[in-house]
This record gives structure tokens, sequence and C-alpha cells, in this order.
């Protein structure tokens, strides 16, 4: 498996989450076999703060892809989303939304 994670904002003016400005998408990482249950894998963004104290809600995206011999046999795009607890480094556990301030 591999995966590659971007992040979003909520954009008021388009009403809508769209991807961050500056180097939105990590590179596609290896996630290892699909063969165990829960394998984990992350990527860390750095934001610079909001001018003016505004504040922007942010998100991630996973696309994840199933390999075989090289070649996607399956794919899959996931929204971060609360609760998923057991979460190493970070905090120990997850939430759907943060807000860069």
């Amino acid at each position: 498996m591999r995966v590659r994670f971007t992040a979003q904002w909520c954009s008021p003016w388009r009403n809508a989450w769209v991807p961050v400005e500056g180097v939105a998408s990590s590179p596609w990482l290896d996630a290892g076999s699909a063969q165990y249950l829960y394998r984990q894998a992350g990527w860390t963004f750095q934001f610079d703060n909001p001018v003016g104290g505004t504040r922007f809600p942010i998100r991630g995206l996973a696309e994840l892809e199933w390999l075989n011999g090289g070649r996607v046999v399956r794919s899959a795009t996931r929204v971060t989303r609360a609760g998923a607890v057991g979460v190493d480094e970070g905090d120990g556990g997850s939430r759907a939304t943060r807000t860069v301030s």
C-alpha cells in the first residue's frame, strides 16, 4: 500500500475545502503490506500563522492505493475524522479538523 496526504482549509469565499497554498500534498509514502489489519503512516505539515489574527479550519485528506506488482489495483480517499485512538506522536488521539490562528 501507499498513501499521500493533502492539507486543506475551509475557504469562506468559495464555501468549500481547498488545498492549502504552498506544498499542500506529501509525496507518496510506503504504508506497508495490506495483509495487516492496522498500519500507521503520517506526514507533518508546517503552517505560517494567518495574517491579522484570522482563523481557518484545516483538515487532512488521505489518498490510499493498493498495489500488486507495481500496478494500482484499488484506491480510496479518506477525510480525517475524530476519535481515532492510539495515534503515535501528537497527543495520542485525532480530531476531524483543527484551527490555524
